[in-house]
């Protein structure tokens, strides 16, 4: 019986590390795309991180994309994807959505609201969640708050990227790609 609960208990630990790692890592990805844009960090919020595992799990169970009700989630953006591989890489999906956008007219528009959504400056907080269908898709959920993509405000909260003296690496998909960017003053 001892060790029956003690192997449970360890259970219990190894899950909340997997997906307690899956948030901090989805952080991190978020503030490195926000630092190019010059937008102060987030920081992960437990609560919101919940709320995000509780409805990849119910978008694992529907098997498609559909953004929650607004009153489940009050003061909060909300970021959807699947993936069949590595389920950070949607953060890199949603922020690719930046060739899409156009810098010069700031607004709102269905093909880069995801990117404006991670770079929104006046966002503070994050939770990440996700969870593995039966198909073995991996559903993922980015809460935000205070939510963005508010009409009138594009123009002070999705800055142009800052291209200073640095490196960019990025992994995607079991490949590595290395952009080197240096601006001379």
């Amino acid at each position: 019986m001892r060790v029956k609960s003690i192997l449970i208990l360890l259970a219990v630990f190894w899950f909340a590390h997997i997906h307690a790692d899956f948030a901090e890592d989805g952080l991190k990805k978020h503030n490195e795309y926000r630092k190019m844009h010059g937008v102060p960090a987030l920081k992960l919020d437990s609560d919101i991180t919940k709320g995000c595992e509780s409805y990849a799990q119910t978008l694992a169970e529907l098997g498609k994309l559909e953004h929650s009700k607004s009153e489940d989630r009050p003061g909060l953006g909300e970021n959807l994807a699947y993936t069949y591989s590595d389920p950070l890489s949607v953060v890199k999906m949603w922020y690719d959505e930046i060739s899409k956008y156009d810098f010069k007219k700031p607004g709102f528009n269905m093909e880069t609201g995801h990117f404006t959504q991670v770079v929104w400056k006046a966002s503070t907080h994050l939770g990440m969640g996700k969870a593995t269908d039966k198909l073995g898709r991996i559903w993922v959920v980015g809460r935000y708050k205070p939510p963005g993509n508010f009409k009138g405000q594009f123009e002070e909260n999705v800055p142009r990227r800052n291209y200073g003296n640095s490196i960019i690496c990025s992994t995607s998909l079991g490949f590595a790609a290395l952009t080197l960017i240096l601006v001379l003053n």
